[in-house]
């Protein structure tokens, strides 16, 4: 690289670098050692570190073996669901087992065969999508900017660059957008009440809000012991008229409410509908996560208008357990003018000159095994769809250029991709030079800016 950050030359601040390492090394020479584990876990939270404290929390949980009852895991899982709401590290654990059971009990797959009859009979309703569409403008900050990256298109050459500034969105955005569009299906068919379960109160907020706003009831199963804990969600979901119902955890398998939700629905299905959020779920659920999501494509294909009367010649996203190709590239699947491209890169950068990363071989792969095994199934099998189809092109791109292209974006447009989303540019970069300047790419930037900022100034050689 032509430049070198002039915090290079600054030396580190010791008090909370030299305290980070020194619990490193106990973790190196003891990885059964749970107080530093937890001390470490702390000091990424207070300085916000968030990667970093994700990528912790990802190890110490697959150390657990399954056993998340514990008060350690208990307190590290409270801070990581705020931060991370939606991230399946800190969920209860994974849902396939339990989901498909309850698709497969035959009273259950008779109202779940005529939801998706309902829905079939919705899902090219132009008005029914357009409501969807306003809904979200209020409740989810729709739409994201289309941002046209005019002098990183320049310096590249060929193609015009966009990016789709999803990174800009509120965090669960995605959970919020699948609770909207059940809601607004339920109303629709002209239910009356919505029916879910929630563990630590997110899901069901989100419910009595949009049971609120749109005159539905709310019916909240959550376990008695998390009540005790989540208090003020509790109190919010009462203030907005929500039934908040707790169930004792002696009757709950592995302390999971939504059964309790979904025998609710069976026995009032007339009347109410059972809200599910991004977790794995019998169908029409996955369809409805999916469909639902596309709010992000229909939105750059009314945006790029306002920049050329074509359609994008190439859309990129970021591969993987997300919903990133799913919300971006479902409205463009028919159109054989576009080309679709998912890219996997590396959620790790080499290191540079200062310490960085002490990560083994075998911890990183467990880091990354555990976070895929537990990233939603009903996401996940999209993906497989998708790449089976052939209709959208997966590459695998890991080139050491990225640091330069972080440091461009940065220099050019003002804002730090995060590593993931580096690669993806890095990638699309490439195919814009082999375009025509009248053509266009674009990007979707879906991960946070800041997320990563602290393992690329590493990666560049920054103590910090």
């Amino acid at each position: 690289m032509s430049q070198v950050s002039p915090l290079a030359n600054r030396r580190a601040e010791a008090p909370f670098n030299s305290r980070v390492e020194e619990l490193r090394g106990m973790l190196r020479r003891n990885p059964d050692d749970r107080v530093a584990r937890i001390k470490l876990l702390e000091h990424y939270f207070q300085q916000g570190e968030e990667h970093e404290f994700l990528r912790e929390a990802a190890l110490f949980r697959n150390e657990l073996n399954g056993k998340l009852d514990t008060p350690d895991w208990k307190a590290v899982q409270s801070i990581g669901l705020r931060l991370f709401p939606a991230s399946p590290v800190f969920a209860a654990r994974p849902d396939n087992d339990r989901h498909r059971r309850i698709g497969e009990d035959k009273k259950a797959r008779i109202h779940f065969e005529a939801l998706a009859r309902r829905y079939e009979g919705l899902r090219d309703d132009a008005r029914f999508l357009n409501e969807l569409d306003r809904e979200l403008l209020f409740v989810a900050r729709r739409p994201t900017p289309l941002m046209h990256a005019q002098r990183l298109s320049a310096h590249f050459g060929g193609a015009q660059i966009y990016f789709k500034r999803e990174d800009l969105a509120p965090p669960g955005i995605h959970l919020q957008i699948a609770i909207t569009g059940q809601a607004l299906l339920a109303s629709r068919l002209g239910k009356r009440t919505l029916v879910t379960g929630t563990v630590y109160g997110q899901r069901g907020l989100i419910v009595a809000e949009t049971a609120a706003r749109l005159g539905m009831q709310a019916i909240v199963y959550m376990d008695q012991r998390q009540m005790a804990r989540e208090r003020a969600s509790v109190f919010r979901m009462w203030l907005m008229g929500a039934d908040v119902r707790g169930i004792d955890s002696a009757q709950l398998h592995n302390h999971d409410v939504r059964e309790s939700a979904v025998e609710q629905w069976l026995e009032h299905p007339e009347d109410s509908m059972l809200v599910m959020g991004l977790d794995h779920g019998p169908e029409p659920y996955p369809t409805l996560v999916r469909e639902f999501s596309a709010v992000v494509g229909r939105e750059l294909r009314r945006q790029l208008m306002t920049f050329s009367p074509n359609a994008p010649d190439l859309i990129v996203t970021r591969a993987g357990n997300n919903t990133d190709a799913i919300g971006v590239l479902h409205p463009y699947l028919a159109d054989p003018r576009v080309r679709l491209a998912c890219v996997h890169g590396r959620k790790e950068l080499p290191a540079g000159t200062a310490p960085c990363d002490e990560l083994s071989a075998e911890q990183r792969r467990l880091t990354g095994a555990i976070l895929e095994d537990m990233e939603y199934p009903s996401v996940a099998r999209e993906q497989r769809w998708l790449q089976e189809t052939g209709r959208v092109e997966y590459h695998r791109f890991s080139d050491d250029s990225v640091l330069e292209t972080i440091s461009l974006v940065g220099r050019l447009e003002g804002l730090i991709p995060a590593i993931e989303t580096a690669h993806a540019i890095s990638w699309a970069a490439r195919q814009a030079r082999t375009m025509r300047p009248t053509q266009s790419v674009v990007i979707a930037l879906c991960e946070r800016p800041e997320k990563d900022v602290l393992s690329i100034g590493r990666a560049m050689g920054v103590p910090l």
